[in-house]
């Protein structure tokens, strides 16, 4: 169920027939949240298999990954699911346009900070402006690290 986006309905069924279910692990080690963390479940699915079982967060699949290993890998994975599985509470619910603004902050500030370095050491001119490119990209292709990190 976690695999495939089964309706949260129905994973609350399974569980509250069958609690042991969020302790099983396929043939390759993965645990339900393993399986929900690396297929894009809901943020309430991922809520309903960390309650089930909360040691789950630590525990790595046969390949060493534990379920933040496998959503950070995901780029879709949602940012109430990361942070769910980093033990802090989801964000609240944003715009798509409340999002672009908050990201568009965070990368005004960094850039703000890197060019008073910048300009501190002129010499250092051409590592911080691509430092700064490096950012960047990162930002556009893992905005959801930004915010673990705070940014």
């Amino acid at each position: 169920a976690a695999m495939w986006q089964a309706p949260v309905e129905s994973v609350e069924t399974l569980l509250s027939r069958y609690p042991e279910g969020a302790t099983v692990r396929n043939q390759y080690g993965s645990l339900p949240l393993h399986m929900a963390a690396s297929n894009q479940a809901s943020p309430e699915i991922v809520r309903l298999l960390i309650d089930a079982y909360p040691d789950a967060l630590h525990l790595q699949n046969d390949d060493g990954m534990t379920p933040l290993d496998l959503a950070l890998g995901d780029e879709s994975a949602s940012e109430a699911v990361v942070a769910m599985l980093e033990g802090r509470p989801p964000p609240p619910d944003l715009s798509q346009r409340q999002k672009a603004e908050k990201l568009s902050e965070r990368a005004d500030a960094l850039e703000r900070k890197l060019a008073a370095l910048r300009d501190a050491g002129g010499r250092q001119s051409r590592d911080l402006r691509d430092a700064l490119a490096s950012v960047r990209r990162l930002a556009d292709r893992f905005p959801h690290a930004l915010y673990a990190a705070g940014v």
